[in-house]
């Protein structure tokens, strides 16, 4: 972020050059009352990044600023159950406006309950040309300071939001204010499920995901909201690895921050299908791309209760995956997040050693089409989480040799998994049972898992040829048929 072009003086025509803005505007030009521009939009307008959704404090009758706006947006307005009546106007796939009442106090007493600075600025929809900025935001912002404008411990969502805020404007908190956030850390233990993954999701989305690791465990808020997180910080490894557990972590989420930059060059073809798949819901409000943030955040807390040392002095975490995976679960439910993206964080974590034991047994296409299958939907959040967890370990035990080994790897089994959404098997159990001497069970399973690896392979190419390939005596049963038929 450029910080010389922080001009206080153009808020205005960066904010009006908004079309959501402007209709906004328009629609609550007949309302009495005042109405202002609050909250994230200001800072972003100011530093020139894109716009989020627009936040308004509206001094008149809420609902029916609500209805104004929904008309001229065509935003749907939907009463959303939160502190103050806020109300929320979406529409998916578009940025949405929040409305929230002033109650009669104005916009300076409002502004000096927001949490920083930078959030303490605002600008009248009906007279945008000057923005208001009682507590100087805006030069904390163009000097890169993160102040608070009002006691942290007000409420304890403010922690994971000084995370954002400071990895979104590039702003560090000043003496007093990370002596604050240190001080009300263990407040952290009281924010609302919900609100946890909503405040590490909005962190997530920012760049430098290390660095937001590294500051959510320097003012103590990670080891509050997650034990089994703050139980790998002086974890050490074996000569595998040259970081210890925590250092480790965050060189795989510095990795995968490359990954998700720059997919194409990671994963050549299948680069932007990749980057796709990471932007679709896993459910409401969580992403697969934030929830791969978080497994790689979460992947080696199973190495704290799995490890061994033994006579030798040698360092082991055998199991730590499944050690993992089971406290992954609770991290899960946590951070507010429902059955569908608490089952694929568990999963990923529970898997992310999949590719190297694919390369322990032999690599094979059956090994390859036996992992895209079981490993379904969350298949290439396993393979990233791999890759990058295998970029980050470098001991002297590690070798180039072995890590492009399992780029290579990496690379087949994407593929592979693309391949089994773009071309659907040839056969189904039915057809097993019908046609072999194979009952309900896993035979089923591995008779299908057969002929898709000959599908793959190009040995079968259609419903008949997959048949015969897996029942010889298919094609003369069906001769004899016929010429039963014929007979009668």
């Amino acid at each position: 972020m450029n910080r010389d072009l922080i001009d206080p003086g153009s808020t205005g025509e960066a904010i009006t050059s908004d079309p959501l803005f402007e209709r906004a505007a328009s629609a609550l030009g007949a309302e009495t009352g005042r109405s202002y521009v609050i909250g994230a939009c200001i800072p972003q307008a100011l530093a020139r990044l894109p716009a989020g959704g627009l936040l308004i404090a509206c001094d008149c009758d809420l609902q029916k600023a609500a209805e104004r706006i929904a008309r001229a947006t065509g935003l749907a307005p939907a009463a959303v159950a939160r502190r103050g009546g806020v109300l929320s106007l979406t529409r998916t796939g578009e940025r949405g406006v929040s409305l929230v009442p002033m109650a009669g106090i104005g916009i300076e007493r409002l502004l000096g309950g927001a949490s920083f600075t930078v959030m303490a600025m605002a600008v009248d929809l009906a007279d945008p040309s000057s923005l208001i900025d009682p507590l100087g935001g805006a030069a904390d912002l163009r000097g890169g300071v993160l102040r608070a404008a009002s006691p942290v411990g007000a409420d304890p969502a403010r922690l994971l939001l000084a995370g954002r805020l400071r990895a979104q404007f590039g702003i560090e908190p000043d003496r007093e204010t990370a002596s604050e956030l240190r001080a009300c850390s263990k407040a952290a233990g009281g924010i609302e499920p919900r609100r946890v993954w909503r405040g590490l999701s909005g962190i997530f989305q920012e760049g430098g995901l290390a660095s937001s690791a590294s500051f959510l465990k320097d003012t103590g808020v990670l080891e509050i909201l997650f034990p089994a997180v703050g139980a790998i910080y002086q974890v050490p490894q074996n000569y595998y690895h040259h970081l210890g557990v925590w250092d480790h972590t965050l060189e795989t989420l510095a990795n995968i921050e490359d990954m998700l930059a720059r997919p194409v060059e990671h994963f050549k073809a299948y680069g932007m299908r990749v980057a796709a798949h990471l932007r679709a819901e896993v459910e409401g409000e969580v992403r697969r791309r934030e929830l791969l943030v978080m497994a790689a955040l979460v992947h080696d807390v199973g190495k704290a209760p799995s490890m061994t040392v033994e006579p030798s002095g040698r360092i082991r975490f055998q199991g730590h995956q499944r050690e993992g995976a089971g406290l992954a679960a609770g991290i899960a439910r946590r951070a507010g997040l429902g059955r569908r993206a608490e089952r694929a964080l568990v999963t990923v974590v529970r898997e992310h050693m999949r590719l190297g034991f694919i390369l322990k047994e032999g690599e094979t296409t059956t090994g390859r089409l036996r992992a895209a299958l079981e490993l379904g939907p969350i298949c290439p959040e396993v393979i990233m989480l791999s890759l990058a967890d295998r970029m980050a370990t470098r001991g002297e035990a590690s070798t180039d040799e072995a890590l492009q080994r399992f780029r290579r790897l990496a690379g087949r089994l994407l593929g592979d998994w693309f391949w089994t959404r773009d071309f659907p098997p040839l056969i189904d159990g039915r057809d097993v049972m019908l046609h072999t001497d194979a009952g309900p069970g896993p035979g089923v399973g591995e008779a299908l898992l057969a002929a898709r690896v000959a599908q793959r392979e190009s040995t079968v190419s259609s419903r008949g040829e997959a048949l015969e390939f897996l029942a010889p005596d298919f094609k003369g049963k069906m001769n004899m048929r016929g010429k039963e038929g014929e007979a009668r």
